[in-house]
């Protein structure tokens, strides 16, 4: 065969490429990969079907391409073996001797195509991995609100974690109210501890935290709750309070949206402030809803005041 060095890569990753087509027990332990990865990010979304719908890249497409890179790269190596193993015959070498090591111009090269060929599917992989199997940067818990029917104005509480050692930002949460109820069966809050300035300049941006709410619908008319926090240091966790007013059972699934790793500009000075309010939620009645706003301290709006405005689709 070619010692090449070019001649090496394409036959690495042809051969490798070729075996992946074939009904194998490595191929079937892929499958077993995709599936596991498959759930793993399926479980940040609390396995509801419309949020795994509506974010497949995420729970469907990325644990594919995980375990088909993996796969690969595994090939790859294989390939490399039955290369060095079959030059590593009985040959009679310059002295009419035997022998059984390859030309030390066959190691290098092998080693170097080797590695050439790794460079693309290896970078591909970290890249998937990073974003789908590793834990997503932004957590909720609980993944549902059970609300019974035996209690008046039920509070539960909702988790909000940064997992990640960045700060984000945009961060969007989504409650979802699984049944018909209306907006006005619930009451959406912030503890105090959980509310930090806009920003430090200007003194509207002071005075107005950093989480606004949209109240708005799904595609299915469900009323929707989308809550977005501007900005989470690494592993910082923020909370909200749900408030059921209604005397009968209710469940309300609470999922993560997006987040950014930069910030978005705020605009705040001594009369007003604003921060962006992005998602990806699908949305119903033509994305229409109500915006509001925190005060960092209770006032005479008990925490939360009706801003004008709406929510910006996410910049493509």
């Amino acid at each position: 065969m070619s010692f090449l060095l070019g001649s090496l890569v394409l036959r690495l990753t042809r051969d490798a490429a070729l075996r992946l087509v074939k009904p194998s027990k490595e191929n079937a332990i892929g499958l077993l990969i995709a599936l596991l990865a498959s759930a793993h990010a399926s479980s940040h979304r609390g396995f509801v079907w419309r949020e795994l719908w509506a974010n497949s890249w995420e729970t469907v497409v990325l644990p594919a391409i995980i375990a088909v890179l993996g796969l690969f790269i595994w090939y790859l190596f294989r390939e490399a073996t039955i290369i060095y193993r079959e030059e590593s015959k009985p040959f009679a070498n310059a002295l009419g001797g035997t022998t059984r090591t390859p030309p030390a111009s066959l190691k290098i090269r092998l080693l170097v195509a080797l590695q050439l060929a790794l460079v693309v599917p290896v970078s591909l992989a970290a890249w998937t991995w990073n974003i789908t199997v590793l834990p997503l940067a932004l957590e909720v818990s609980p993944a549902k609100l059970n609300f019974t029917s035996a209690l008046d104005a039920e509070i539960l509480t909702v988790r909000v974690t940064n997992n990640s050692d960045d700060e984000i930002y945009s961060s969007d949460v989504n409650l979802r109210v699984e049944s018909d109820e209306p907006h006005q069966n619930y009451s959406i809050d912030v503890p105090k501890e959980s509310r930090k300035p806009m920003t430090e300049v200007g003194v509207a941006g002071q005075h107005l935290a950093d989480i606004q709410l949209m109240a708005c619908w799904d595609t299915d008319d469900h009323s929707l709750f989308i809550i977005s926090i501007y900005k989470m240091g690494p592993r910082e966790s923020r909370e909200i309070t749900v408030t059921h007013h209604a005397m009968q059972n209710a469940v309300v699934s609470v999922t993560p949206g997006t987040y950014w790793l930069e910030p978005h500009p705020i605009t705040s000075n001594d009369k007003e402030a604003s921060l962006p309010f992005y998602s990806n939620h699908p949305m119903g009645r033509g994305g229409s809803g109500r915006v509001y706003g925190f005060h960092v301290e209770d006032t005479e709006y008990k925490g939360m005041e009706l801003l004008t405005g709406g929510i910006r689709p996410i910049p493509q």
